[in-house]
């Protein structure tokens, strides 16, 4: 059965950097499942917890938008992978998954995932960067498709004709402004995984950068600048399109992350972040976590475990984009 696994996942692209024998390694955490026609893998509002890899056969993945219809967005066939999400944020499911035919399947539950990343480093860096990269691309096409239909999820808005392009000098943040800052992380749910002396390493590493109101943090197509931010004070709106077709995707508050999907992927800038007004950031540069993981692993590890979770979450909320485009669709029909 540890043979067949190996060449069944190999086969996989999630899984086809690995080599045999680190695949050797990572099998036993897998279970082999399999399922008869029609039967229903995962259940959309139940808790769902495990990431699957199709060995054999075919499912469906639809959600109920109305009491009365369910609405079919895909069907995955051999070597296809569904539940990624669940690795980063176990919950409930947002869609059903039912077998089209006899499936078989692998499958990695979230605890045995994190086994893994403890166990073999290495191997999960590699799983880590397919997975991320992965919900990145699907996010800027699900985004891409919802700007072009103008769903109503994303709200239309007009925006200053002048909008200026900020160019802030990044300070290092004064030793004596040190524990304020450090309060303030304090404070957050989302730092609570690290130590003070993690958040003191995150503080004395990062730049500080203030905008003022309206001023353009980065545009959309923006070649990517190395950096992503954390929002200390004020508010930052993100748009797709500029002026009268400016679309209306989020706005994020003190406490939250922006601009890390691009900081993962390094691709061109998806959105164009707008202050909304006067606003206080960490700059978080991306060679400069890059060298800090030789010396710092952990503290590393768990910025990057933050940041997978909030591209999870962007996922989460694209697949419901990408549920609601696939319902006005067939709604038309």
């Amino acid at each position: 059965m540890q043979e067949m696994a190996v060449k069944k996942l190999q086969a996989v692209p999630m899984f086809a950097r690995l080599s045999e024998a680190q695949l050797a390694l990572i099998v036993p955490f897998f279970q082999f499942q399999r399922y008869r026609k029609g039967q229903v893998i995962a259940q959309q509002g139940q808790h769902h917890n495990a990431l699957f890899v199709i060995a054999k056969g075919r499912v469906s993945i639809g959600t109920q938008l109305f009491s009365d219809r369910t609405v079919m967005i895909a069907e995955l066939g051999e070597n296809a992978v569904f539940g990624e999400i669940s690795l980063f944020l176990p919950g409930p499911s947002s869609a059903t998954v039912q077998a089209c035919q006899a499936t078989a399947c692998f499958a990695l539950s979230h605890d045995h995932f994190h086994v893994i990343q403890a166990a073999f480093p290495d191997i999960a860096t590699v799983l880590n960067q397919y997975l991320v990269r992965e919900m990145c691309r699907r996010i800027h096409e699900t985004v891409a498709r919802a700007a072009y239909k103008r769903l109503q999820d994303m709200q239309s808005i007009k925006l200053p004709k002048r909008l200026t392009v900020a160019k802030p000098k990044p300070k290092k943040i004064p030793d004596k402004k040190l524990p304020e800052y450090l309060g303030i992380f304090k404070q957050l749910g989302m730092c609570a995984a690290f130590t003070t002396d993690e958040l003191v390493t995150l503080l004395q590493h990062v730049k500080l950068v203030q905008y003022s109101k309206g001023q353009i943090i980065y545009r959309e197509q923006d070649t990517f600048n190395g950096c992503c931010y954390f929002i200390v004070h004020g508010a930052v709106l993100t748009v797709k399109g500029e002026h009268r077709n400016a679309l209306k995707v989020n706005v994020f508050g003190p406490g939250s992350l922006f601009g890390e999907l691009e900081f993962l992927d390094e691709k061109a800038r998806l959105f164009t972040s707008i202050a909304r007004e006067r606003i206080t950031c960490l700059q978080i540069d991306f060679l400069m976590m890059r060298k800090l993981s030789e010396t710092q692993a952990a503290f590393c590890k768990k910025f990057y475990d933050l940041v997978y979770q909030q591209v999870a979450r962007l996922m989460e909320s694209s697949t419901h984009l990408m549920t609601r485009i696939a319902a006005q669709q067939q709604l038309r029909k």
